[in-house]
Parts: structure tokens; C-alpha cells; sequence
């Protein structure tokens, strides 16, 4: 990745308002692992190392509404060796839908001591 100015969807890389912080995390999803809905205040750097990262997105649903009722309106797939901004301030869920582990390092550029994830409630 050189150069990128933009997400998978088109918005473009924004810096924190705050003091920066950085979190960089490698997770490790067995077959079948889903994540609940929820957005990044912030855009993250992420790496693909092993597996197929399958990420469901809901454009329409405002970050305010925090229902668990969402429904997917575009799919983006990253295969091994893929690089990407995430896309930030957008509900979302992923899932590794092959037959390995999927393993994966994302970075994100926040704010000092912010969450890095919202979480949609539970039903």
C-alpha cells in the first residue's frame, strides 16, 4: 500500500483532533467467526497475513443509532496479502467465511485514551 488516500469506500484518510494515539492489534478468527455490528471512530491500517477477511457494511444506518436492527448494503472481501484503510464511522460486522484461520494486524491512528470500537446493543 503507497500512497492511499482513501478507504474501501471511497472516504478519504483523516488524522485524530486530539493527542494521537496508536493501537495495533493481531487477531487470530477460526472458521466461522463472526464479529458483532459496530463502527471505528477511526480509520486503521490493515494487513491480511493468512486467510480471507469478509467485512458487511451498513451505509444507511446513522453511528447514533446503536439498535442492534442493521442490515448489510455492501460486502467487501480481503484476501492474504491485502493491505487497506478501514473504513471508520460506518456499522459493520466481519467474519471469516473460509476454511482456515483467518489472521490479520490492524493499526488505528486515534485519539489518546478513545475506544477504538463502538458496539451495537445487544438484542
Amino acid at each position: 500500500m503507497t500512497n492511499v488516500t482513501s478507504d474501501p469506500m471511497g472516504n478519504e484518510l483523516v488524522y485524530p483532533t486530539g493527542k494521537a494515539s496508536i493501537t495495533s492489534q493481531v487477531k487470530v478468527w477460526e472458521p466461522g467467526f463472526t464479529s458483532p455490528w459496530h463502527y471505528h471512530p477511526y480509520q486503521s491500517v490493515a494487513h491480511v497475513l493468512q486467510g480471507e477477511l469478509t467485512v458487511n457494511f451498513d451505509e444507511a444506518t446513522s453511528i447514533e443509532d446503536t439498535s442492534p436492527n442493521k442490515s448489510t448494503s455492501i460486502t467487501k472481501t480481503f484476501k492474504a496479502g491485502d493491505t487497506f484503510i478501514g473504513t471508520s464511522n460506518t456499522w459493520h460486522f466481519s467474519e471469516n467465511l473460509g476454511d482456515k484461520d483467518l489472521i490479520f494486524m490492524v493499526s488505528w491512528l486515534a485519539e489518546e485514551d478513545a475506544p477504538i470500537a463502538v458496539m451495537a446493543a445487544k438484542e
